[in-house]
């Protein structure tokens, strides 16, 4: 839905995208977590900070590079490889930090009270996984409009705004009629929602 693509792959490649993201994608997320994790705890590094903060670049570059190549294979089309990296970019700090936020608040929690502090496990992980999702799709988002442009960018939100563009359109042709402009062409509501004329014309399709 992200990259607005109207063609559906065949089953067998559904298949095998799918189970090649599964396989190596969550190594390398468990890769970034577990080398920051470590770099994190460990006291070996404490006397050499520079070095210590040059290899805690290390996890955010392996997430950088899943959450790009994740772009780049599961769109059915094709994605130049910056774009990618620019909406992986954004993912993985996004996601790291939201990681880390929840890792943190949930070791507080289980230490001020057991009972509680287990039962809230299941609702945070929840809302992780939401966020981790949201984030995800941002990152897509990101990746599409680098690509894109600012134009096709917009004219692609045009054409999944449900009602939005149409009803704006309506408005737009009775403003026009009652200020006895004229005739109003697809033209003039393309320039006017700054979308392209074919999402205008899909936008009129629908009234």
């Amino acid at each position: 839905a992200v990259w607005n693509v109207k063609k559906e792959r065949s089953w067998f490649a559904r298949l095998t995208t799918a189970t090649s993201i599964m396989t190596w994608w969550p190594i390398l997320l468990a890769l970034s977590i577990a080398g920051l994790e470590g770099l994190q705890h460990s006291g070996v590094f404490d006397d050499y900070l520079f070095l210590k903060a040059v290899l805690l670049t290390i996890p955010l570059v392996i997430t950088i590079l899943a959450f790009a190549l994740a772009y780049i294979l599961i769109p059915f089309t094709k994605v130049r490889f910056k774009p990618a990296l620019a909406g992986g970019s954004l993912a993985a700090v996004l996601w790291l930090a939201t990681y880390k936020s929840f890792f943190v608040y949930s070791a507080r929690a289980m230490q001020y009270n057991v009972i509680y502090g287990t039962l809230s496990a299941l609702p945070l992980f929840l809302t992780w996984m939401y966020f981790s999702w949201v984030i995800v799709l941002a990152g897509g988002v990101v990746s599409f409009a680098t690509q894109s442009g600012p134009r096709r960018f917009r004219a692609a939100s045009a054409a999944t705004a449900g009602t939005a563009f149409p009803l704006a359109a309506l408005v737009i042709v009775t403003r026009r009629f009652q200020s006895g402009a004229g005739k109003t062409h697809v033209s003039d509501i393309a320039q006017d929602l700054k979308i392209s004329s074919e999402s205008a014309g899909s936008a009129l399709a629908k009234l």
